[in-house]
């Protein structure tokens, strides 16, 4: 009798969860169509629990991931998206979900573990997948300053002799345009503002040569009126922070000219690929 009440319980609780799988998924999809995301996340995330159906289960995970993208949160939506994949078992598609990860790890300047992620896709060199394979390879070796590696991957989406050599002159036309950001900071240590100078930012250079020479002033005349300590202790503190701060944003504006630079010849590498095809 025992084991009957056990029975009928078991039976009972697979049914609750298969209903409320049910009815939280369809109560998800209402509210994602009609934009009501917050209880959309929390009806899929319900469903994706209590289903043992794999592909309402990728579902629930794909539109989570959407979700995280409307929301901006790109690392929420990779983790989805790496669930999703793992319930779907089509190769090529769960191919698909795996190159729609990847490229939103490349949109998050992680270029390290998007080159770690591509690595254990096994993408056939005939399947149309394999052309966004091979263009994410090239922007990960673009990211990682891999070059010769990232001619190589943009080179044979090139349908043409001349296509491959313009994508060549171009990512070596890039480099020598890029600004080093250890230059930057030592030029900036050296005479604040030339590291901004170097860059081609003039209204920074000013900023900061005017600002590190104005609390200069303040330090000698600081140190006239009330001694050499009052100023050290008062003024010196600021000096210090903005003089080795120039150093510092002179080394990111480098930086953030530098990914300006590389997203502009992308651009044009791209437009060449397209123009082959």
């Amino acid at each position: 009798m025992g084991r009957v009440i056990f029975v009928i319980l078991m039976f009972n609780s697979f049914l609750v969860k298969s209903q409320s799988a049910q009815q939280a998924f369809a109560l998800a999809n209402n509210a994602f169509q009609i934009g009501d995301y917050y209880s959309a996340k929390s009806a899929y995330t319900r469903a994706a629990y209590f289903t043992q159906d794999s592909q309402v289960k990728k579902h629930c995970y794909m539109q989570l991931a959407q979700i995280a993208l409307v929301t901006d949160n790109i690392d929420d939506a990779v983790n989805r998206l790496k669930n999703a994949a793992f319930e779907e078992a089509d190769q090529s598609e769960k191919n698909s979900i795996n190159l729609q990860r990847v490229k939103l790890i490349v949109l998050n300047e992680d270029f390290k573990n998007a080159n770690f992620e591509i690595l254990q896709l096994n993408i056939d060199s005939s399947s149309a997948q394999f052309i966004d394979y091979t263009l994410l390879r090239g922007m990960i070796s673009l990211g990682l300053e891999e070059y010769e590696n990232a001619k190589t991957s943009f080179a044979y989406l090139a349908q043409t002799e001349a296509g491959k050599l313009e994508i060549s002159m171009l990512i070596d036309n890039m480099q020598r345009k890029f600004k080093k950001p250890l230059r930057a900071r030592f030029l900036s240590t050296l005479f604040p503002g030339l590291g901004q100078i170097y860059v081609g930012d003039v209204k920074n250079a000013l900023n900061s040569f005017v600002l590190v020479a104005g609390l200069s002033v303040l330090l000698y005349t600081t140190a006239v009126s009330y001694g050499f300590w009052q100023a050290t202790f008062a003024v010196a503190p600021w000096i210090q922070r903005y003089y080795f701060g120039g150093g510092v944003n002179a080394s990111r504006l480098a930086e953030t000219k530098n990914r300006r630079i590389k997203s502009e010849y992308l651009q044009e590498v791209i437009a060449i690929i397209g123009s082959d095809e």
